[in-house]
């Protein structure tokens, strides 16, 4: 698959409106991004700006999944506490019921 399905960007939307966040988020999907094995997600920030970059996928409720999980990277992007984890799945599980339902 090399494009996003279409109602990715309905999605992100979706997630951009319910979670707002400090930075302005620009999505991609990037077939070609990932050189790391098994990589299929990417978030970045780079001062007020941010992206997400996720592997187009056949299931479209993968690609949902993909876009839930860099969401929540970042989400939690500036919390530096020891329950980074803890903090990161909350937000996560956030997303993907937004997106999904419940797990």
């Amino acid at each position: 698959m090399s494009q996003l399905h279409p109602g990715t960007k309905q999605a992100f939307n979706l997630l951009k409106n319910r979670f707002e966040l400090p930075y302005t988020i620009r999505l991609f999907g990037r077939p070609n991004l990932f050189k790391t094995e098994g990589a299929r997600g990417l978030s970045v920030v780079e001062g007020h700006n941010a992206r997400i970059c996720i592997l187009p996928c056949d299931s479209f409720s993968e690609e949902l999944d993909l876009l839930a999980h860099e969401y929540a990277h970042l989400m939690t992007f500036t919390y530096s506490g020891d329950l980074t984890d803890a903090v990161w799945g909350v937000a996560y599980s956030e997303c993907y019921k937004l997106l999904l339902g419940e797990h």
